[in-house]
């Protein structure tokens, strides 16, 4: 069994697997990892599954997914208590399929608590960038770059019951939105 625990920068270029990951890493394995880079891997369908995520938010602050057309889903959660993830900068890009960035039933938590970098482009069926379980963590955004999302509707979004008018979201930083 092969362990990696001194990695702190992974880039995954042209892979053609479904998930590089499996159930046989050992759990020293990636526990340094603080940037991540997945690029041109068409076959790829999700960056890690939730018990690599466990892993990974203790150190990964830099995730960039880009040219990975079967990515659906960025983050998939399991309630898992995330408040220390140390994700800070998110880069998507060209990702045809993807639909989600976060999904989880009954995440108690934000898994992206620290993030202040965003950049999606290219992305033309992701509909809405931000769940109501992640707006309260909105405000410490500081650059927000978002271009070429055709079906886009909503950058955040709100409970049914609660009304629009009732919560100001504010971006502190730069942002640049751009259909």
């Amino acid at each position: 069994m092969v362990k990696f625990p001194n990695i702190a920068s992974l880039q995954i270029i042209g892979a053609q697997c479904k998930e590089p990951w499996n159930d046989q890493i050992p759990n020293d394995s990636f526990c340094k990892l603080e940037f991540l880079c997945a690029e041109h891997c068409y076959n790829l369908q999700r960056v890690a599954p939730s018990h690599i995520w466990k892993r990974l938010q203790r150190r990964l602050e830099i995730l960039q997914v880009k040219s990975c057309p079967s990515v659906k889903i960025i983050y998939e959660g399991d309630e898992m208590a995330t408040k220390r993830g140390k994700l800070r900068r998110l880069v998507l890009r060209d990702l045809q399929n993807l639909s989600h960035i976060c999904q989880s039933d009954g995440l108690p938590n934000v898994p992206l608590p620290n993030l202040r970098f965003m950049e999606v482009q290219s992305c033309p069926h992701l509909k809405m960038l931000f769940p109501t379980f992640m707006r309260k963590f909105l405000e410490q955004i500081q650059e927000l770059v978002v271009e070429s999302c055709e079906d886009m509707e909503l950058v955040a979004t709100h409970e049914e019951c609660e009304e629009v008018t009732s919560t100001a979201i504010s971006f502190t930083g730069d942002a640049a939105l751009s259909a």
